[in-house]
Formats: structure tokens, sequence, C-alpha cells
């Protein structure tokens, strides 16, 4: 933050998170917490996707340059790109030089930009979430219907990781979980996921795309188990919860649908999906 002050003359009055994914939500907290300023209650797209493009921000014009990464040792890059794609590609590349560990500042804008471009109410969002997902892992009897209620959810599939592939490439986390059906072993769920979870299918039909969500959870504590957390033998819950409805028009589909990503389908509600 200090390198982007320095490069553009002017002084930080905030933080904010780009993303709401794991450490990305609260790594602006704490930021905050040390140097004493406020963090606002918004973010770039409530929930994370893996591509500095992948905002609501780009679709309003706001430029993720100039960004600045840093990296455990102390290096720093500056980035001015002259997009938000190629500042992606930038990032990807010197992320991959820094041993797969940084960290960012992008995407500065005004208070006013702030107000008109991004998704209100984040981080307490999150922390509404987070509430019922204790108690869901304490086994309180309305935890996991006060969750899917708030969130507008819905359990897809419930199984245990039967096969993993996974593999480190262009600075991406990638790969495919397999599970089985706990109550029909005969019923298969695979997820393709790209940091994220991408896209899941049951067998062989499509049910939840991106930009919907798709989180696996714990079937034991309710707590999320990230893309790089997973393991074989695993029992998870799938839980499906509906993108904000910016992320539905064709331009935002456009930039974050399935196609995106380079699969061949079409965006698939995962409501139309699980009931089709």
């Amino acid at each position: 933050m200090r390198t982007l002050e320095k490069y553009l003359g002017r002084t930080a009055v905030a933080l904010m998170a780009v993303e709401l994914g794991g450490g990305n939500a609260v790594m602006p907290v704490a930021a905050a917490a040390e140097l004493g300023l406020p963090v606002i209650d918004a973010d770039g797209m409530r929930r994370c996707f893996p591509k500095v493009e992948m905002t609501l921000w780009t679709l309003e014009g706001v430029p993720a340059s100039p960004g600045v990464l840093a990296d455990t040792k102390g290096n720093v890059v500056l980035i001015e790109g002259v997009n938000n794609v190629e500042v992606e590609r930038i990032t990807r590349a010197s992320l991959v030089q820094m041993g797969m560990m940084g960290v960012a500042a992008m995407y500065p804008m005004s208070v006013q930009r702030v107000r008109e471009t991004s998704i209100h109410g984040s981080l307490t969002y999150c922390y509404e979430i987070g509430k019922r997902l204790r108690a869901a892992g304490s086994g309180a009897a309305s935890g996991y219907a006060d969750l899917l209620d708030f969130c507008h959810g819905e359990i897809v599939f419930t199984g245990k990781v039967i096969d993993l592939e996974r593999r480190t490439e262009g600075g991406w986390n990638l790969g495919t979980m397999t599970l089985e059906s706990l109550e029909n072993p005969d019923r298969i769920m695979r997820i393709d996921f790209q940091n994220e979870n991408l896209v899941a299918l049951d067998d062989g039909r499509p049910v939840v795309t991106s930009p919907d969500l798709i989180t696996t959870l714990d079937v034991e504590t309710a707590q999320a188990v990230l893309t790089e957390g997973l393991a074989y033998g695993q029992r998870l819950h799938v839980l499906a919860t509906p993108a904000h409805e910016r992320w539905l028009t064709p331009e935002a589909l456009a930039l974050v649908g399935p196609r995106a990503f380079g699969y061949d389908l079409d965006y698939v509600h995962f409501f139309e999906g699980v009931k089709a």
C-alpha cells in the first residue's frame, strides 16, 4: 500500500477486500488494523474468482492498475497494465517467480467509485454466514436450515472423495474431485476447479456452474474445505449458493461464466440444474 501511495502521490483513507475468498477477505482487515485505517464493508465480487480481471469493477470500467505485488522476502513489483486482463497476466507470471506466495494492492479508486461500483455489506454477509456455519458445526438443530435460508442455498450432494487429480500449472491450482454419494454409491459427482470450484456435474449432468458458488463443507464440522485442502476419503457436503444478481447479465457471464474458463457449457442456475 505504501508503494502504491508513493506512486500515486496520494494517501489511502481506507482498505477494502477485492474478493471474499478465504484469506483475501480478512487480509485487508489485518492490514487496516496495523495501519490504523478503516475497512469498507464491501468488495468487488461477493464471492471469489481466480483472475484479477474477474470483478464487477472491470465491468464498471475501474482499472486494476496501478497495482503492487509483494512477496515474503520484501520484493515489490509495480504493475501498470493496459487493461485488467494484462494486469492478471503479469501478476500471475510474477507470482510464479515469487514461489506462489504474495500479497497485492490493486484497484485504487475514489470513495465515490467505491459507492457506485462495489457490492456493499460483504463483510457483514461473511460474518453472518460464519455464525451459521459455526452453529451447523456444533450440531445445533437449526444450524444448516438457518444457513441455507440465509444464503438461499441448497445441499446438492453429500459424498466421499474417491478420486482427486490436482496439479499446479501456470500459477493455478487446477484439478478435478470425484465424490461418491453416501446414500447411493452408484451416484457420482465431479467438481472441476481452478483455485475455485467452477463446475459440478451430477452423473455427468451440469447442476452448478460459475458464477454460482460451489462450496465443499466437512460433513462433521461444517468447516469449508478449500481446493488445496482436499484429500482422498473426505466426507463432504456440496453447498450451492446463487451468485449476486449483478453477475447474471450477459456481459458478466461472458467474463465469469463456464465458457470463460474453457468449458463448452452455458451457465446453469443451480436450482434449475438440480430440478432438471
